[in-house]
């Protein structure tokens, strides 16, 4: 039954082409017997024809959703996946050699590499806006036998919101000496309109505290907390300080410490 389709198809092209090699032959082709440069043009324009014909069974790839896309806000710290297809309007094999994207944030998974003619393939991006704020532009690169196009570049753009907001971003202690204490103040800013209360706050190395001015930061304000080193023996300081709050927007605050103990 395909194969019949499938004439049926091919059925107009071939008349189509019957049609056009007659006209050749019938204006141009006999009388340009006789002359040279009229049978070189008729050569070229066959030649076009012929090209056109073949391209029309080639592979081309589309992408249904577009091109470019707008991710809008997003939280820091959460993911955001788009789910895109990736269709095969040609009619030949289209064969994906190679997709890649422009940063290690972003995570690009294609469901085949071949997709035959008319079929469709799913394409997942995942971009992780893990530390990182404000206005951000993705890419994803695909790479395909498509000779109309080759490489297309999908791109992404969107605001990472920054739900509580941390200054400054690292404590840095310094070379610090035995038997004398070293202090740091560090603000945490609410940037969203909730009530956010601090649960927890703990510090992988005992001779770090954190002392809090207060539990509850209320909606676009700051709160301030001291972080205290108190050093007992020699070595290089480096980790983070966790606290747990009550917000499902921003449940886990981190805050990286470095440092060294001579």
């Amino acid at each position: 039954m395909e194969s019949m389709e499938d004439d049926a198809h091919c059925q107009p092209e071939r008349r189509t082409m019957s049609a056009e090699i007659l006209l050749l032959r019938k204006w141009y082709i006999l009388p340009a017997m006789h002359n040279t440069n009229v049978a070189q043009r008729i050569l070229f324009f066959a030649i076009v024809i012929c090209l056109g014909i073949t391209s029309s069974y080639g592979q081309a790839i589309r992408i249904e959703e577009g091109m470019a896309f707008d991710l809008g806000k997003i939280y820091e710290g959460r993911s955001v996946d788009r789910k895109l297809t990736i269709q095969n309007v040609g009619r030949d094999t289209l064969v994906i050699n190679n997709v890649h994207t422009s940063c290690g944030c972003t995570v690009a998974k294609l469901s085949s590499d071949r997709i035959l003619p008319g079929k469709r393939e799913k394409l997942t991006v995942t971009i992780d806006s893990k530390d990182i704020q404000g206005d951000i532009k993705r890419d994803v690169y695909i790479a395909s036998n498509d000779t109309a196009s080759p490489k297309l570049d999908l791109v992404f753009r969107g605001t990472i919101i920054t739900v509580v907001v941390v200054t400054p971003r690292y404590v840095n202690f310094g070379k610090a000496k035995i038997g004398q204490p070293v202090q740091r103040h560090v603000t945490l800013k609410n940037t969203v309109s909730d009530t956010i209360r601090v649960r927890t706050a703990t510090s992988p190395d005992e001779q770090i505290t954190i002392q809090l001015a207060d539990s509850v930061i209320v909606p676009r304000q700051e709160f301030g907390m001291d972080i205290l080193l108190s050093p007992k023996s020699k070595g290089n300081l480096l980790g983070q300080l966790q606290l747990t709050t009550d917000s499902r927007l921003k449940p886990t605050i981190k805050i990286s410490f470095v440092g060294a103990i001579k």
